[in-house]
């Protein structure tokens, strides 16, 4: 089968560009199918091999192409829990093309994601659980996490020495055509006209205030700008802390 692997991290625009090439229902079902949730459910009662199978097929239009979002999230509990590169499993049984996207913009990047971590509201689509609001740290712990993201997938692929076409969310909001084309042409299908999504990118003046307030606070609280004693380990603890808005546990060096 033929299909895109979106190699991102959250708040990239990834669920936005994602809803244009499924609305054609010929580019694959773009969401994020190595989520937690979904490997319980698939290791639990099939082999590995054949779980990462059907994610192809549940990712799959009708013409057999698929399209999978990957944090690197995702690819580490993956691995941890069934001691398989799913990435490489995938790149080499089928014919896949990579796709980088990154958001130059780290700090609104980074806003958008603490925001989506306290009300749970990750699509324009969804309803805020619960209220936002302001937290320093947070962000802080956001923007790193979203930075080594960037730095994870850059490694990787250079160290797996694939092809990889890198795209700017930024560039994308002005014309997402180069992203439809891309993934257009890997389908072999005719460059449709550009579909309206169903999903709004999510912006709006308490994003441009939080960021004065926080390029201002990084800029004057000196004990808030020390680092810590250490990268913090990407453990199931700290992955439940992180989601809920806690102080991470780092490593000592």
């Amino acid at each position: 089968m033929k299909g895109v692997l979106i190699l991102t991290e959250g708040r990239s625009g990834s669920n936005w560009l994602g809803s244009l090439t499924s609305k054609t229902a010929l580019m694959g079902k773009s969401e994020e199918w190595l989520s937690s949730s979904n490997v319980r459910k698939g290791t639990k009662t099939r082999s590995t091999v054949e779980y990462l199978d059907d994610v192809v097929n549940l990712a799959a239009t009708e013409n057999d192409f698929f399209s999978i979002k990957v944090f690197p999230k995702h690819l580490h509990r993956f691995q941890r829990r069934a001691n398989i590169d799913a990435v490489k499993y995938l790149y080499d049984k089928h014919d896949v093309r990579l796709i980088r996207l990154i958001r130059k913009d780290t700090f609104r990047q980074a806003l958008s994601y603490g925001r989506g971590l306290q009300t749970r509201q990750w699509t324009s689509s969804k309803s805020a659980k619960r209220e936002a609001h302001y937290d320093f740290k947070l962000f802080c712990s956001c923007f790193f996490l979203i930075r080594q993201s960037y730095a994870f997938w850059d490694a990787y692929i250079q160290f797996r020495g694939w092809p990889c076409e890198v795209m700017y969310y930024e560039d994308m909001v002005k014309d997402p055509t180069p992203y439809v084309k891309y993934v257009a042409e890997h389908a072999n299908v005719e460059m449709p006209d550009i579909p309206q999504s169903s999903l709004e990118i999510q912006r709006d003046d308490l994003t441009e205030e939080w960021l004065k307030r926080f390029k201002e606070q990084i800029a004057s609280d000196h004990t808030a700008l020390s680092l810590p004693n250490g990268p913090f380990p990407r453990t199931g603890l700290n992955f439940a802390r992180f989601m809920a808005a806690r102080p991470l546990k780092y490593e000592k060096l």
